[in-house]
């Protein structure tokens, strides 16, 4: 990458708006199929059973995941679950949307959670193709922490805003782990 698309890259804003349910048309226009080139395998680390680690390995033959097209995505979740409960992200970057994420706290028809108190489920997280590796999810994914910070640490559920710059380098977008 040449430096002057690095400094372009490095200006560009994400701004994290936290929304509601009534976004899910537009937010369902962000797709969430991505290309799997390589999965991760859980394992047992050396020496220190208590502990994990996740391995990379390519696949043989790389295909497209798209988890929108197993339960209907975004549009078919209110006719599943009651959404009262759920907070939702919008990213956008020049005003345009590039991304989302809903996190699921304390959502009683969403037996994942098994009826805890302190247990979230981060349900969905997108990013649009062309915005990929450009720390939208990082930013997302942030923004959800410091929701769930807040939200556990008896702060009001009330419409926030958070801005954040990302300075971001190269990552990888196409890993997959596991099905929802």
């Amino acid at each position: 990458m040449s430096a002057g698309k690095r400094a372009a890259r490095m200006s560009e804003s994400i701004e994290i708006v936290e929304e509601n349910a009534s976004v899910l048309r537009e937010y369902a226009r962000i797709s969430i199929a991505f290309q799997v080139r390589e999965v991760l395998h859980v394992g047992v680390e050396p020496g220190r059973p208590d502990r994990f680690r996740l391995t990379s390995r390519p696949v043989a033959v790389p295909w497209v995941k798209d988890y929108d097209t197993v339960d209907s995505g975004p549009l078919g979740w209110a006719s599943q679950f009651d959404l009262t409960f759920w907070t939702f992200f919008g990213a956008r970057m020049n005003g345009e949307r590039v991304g989302g994420a809903v996190l699921v706290f304390r959502a009683p028809d969403v037996d994942m959670l098994g009826g805890r108190a302190d247990v979230a489920l981060l349900w969905d997280i997108r990013v649009a193709p062309s915005s990929r590796g450009r720390g939208v999810g990082r930013a997302l994914l942030g923004a959800a922490e410091a929701w769930l910070s807040r939200a556990t640490l008896g702060g009001s559920r009330s419409k926030r805003r958070t801005s954040t710059r990302q300075h971001v380098g190269s990552t990888s977008e196409t890993t997959s782990c596991c099905d929802r």
